[in-house]
């Protein structure tokens, strides 16, 4: 066997490494872009069904901060989905870190 095709051997199985690997990441970033979508259905349209803890609770009622609560952690949730969709369809690219949740 000559360089030559040892060369074309090398380049062939880094090509199907990185191909891998970009599949792998791409699957992760759309898990995680599902699993923000469906905490911000969460805490959006279904948020009359989340039952809060008791430090939400005003005797029998649910305090009104509840509900700016769920607001702002929908918004959370919508802004990570959109960040993991476009980096499962950019998957080479790095991701920054995740803000905190409010």
């Amino acid at each position: 066997m000559r360089l030559r095709h040892l060369m074309v051997a090398i380049l062939v199985l880094a090509v199907i490494s990185c191909s891998v690997t970009l599949i792998r990441r791409r699957s992760y970033f759309l898990a995680l872009a599902e699993a923000h979508g469906s905490r911000k259905y969460d805490y959006g349209e279904n948020r009359g069904f989340i039952c809060p803890n008791d430090e939400w609770y005003e005797g029998d009622r649910i305090k009104p901060e509840w509900w700016d609560h769920c607001d702002r952690m929908r918004d959370w949730s919508g802004a990570l989905e959109q960040k993991y969709r476009k980096a499962a369809s950019q998957p080479w690219l790095a991701v920054e870190p995740d803000p905190p949740p409010p």
